[in-house]
C-alpha cells in the first residue's frame, strides 16, 4: 500500500469518507458502517457499497460507475462543497430563461456583466452608446 493510501488501513466503522465518482455530481460524504480485513463498507443493509481496503476502489461496477474513497479532511470537504456549489451555479445559470432575463433591471444586468467580466467574459458589442 502506498503512503497516500495508508489512511485506509486505519479506517474504522463510524468514520466519514468522501466517495469520488467519475461524475462529479455524484461525489458525496458517506459513513463507514463496517470494516473487514479486505473491505470497507458504506451504506445500510440492502444499500451497502463495498470498497477494497487496499486501494479504496469500489468492488464491481464499470468505468461509468467507478467510485473510490478519499480521506475525509477539511480540505477535501471544502473541495467537495466548492464542486457542489459550482454545479448548482451551472444548473441555475442554464435555467435562466429569455423571459427571466428581460425582467432584470439595468442595475442587475450591469452587476452581472461586471461579475462575468472578471472571468474574461465580455459583452458582445457596446451598449454604452445607446441613449
Amino acid at each position: 500500500m502506498s503512503d497516500d493510501l495508508q489512511w485506509l488501513a486505519q479506517i474504522v466503522a463510524g468514520d466519514r469518507v468522501i466517495v469520488k465518482s467519475y461524475d462529479r455530481e455524484a461525489d458525496m460524504v458517506r459513513l463507514v458502517t463496517k470494516v473487514t480485513a479486505t473491505q470497507i463498507v458504506t451504506g445500510t443493509k440492502g444499500k451497502e457499497v463495498r470498497y477494497r481496503k487496499s486501494d479504496g476502489h469500489v468492488l464491481g461496477g464499470d468505468t461509468w460507475h467507478a467510485m473510490r474513497l478519499v480521506q475525509y479532511t477539511p480540505e477535501a470537504l471544502d473541495a467537495l462543497m466548492l464542486t457542489k456549489k459550482r454545479i448548482l451555479l451551472l444548473q441555475t445559470v442554464r435555467a435562466i430563461t429569455r423571459e427571466a432575463c428581460f425582467r432584470l433591471t439595468l442595475v442587475e444586468v450591469d452587476a452581472l456583466w461586471h461579475m462575468l467580466s472578471q472571468y474574461g467574459l465580455r459583452e458582445k458589442g457596446d451598449a454604452s452608446s445607446i441613449s
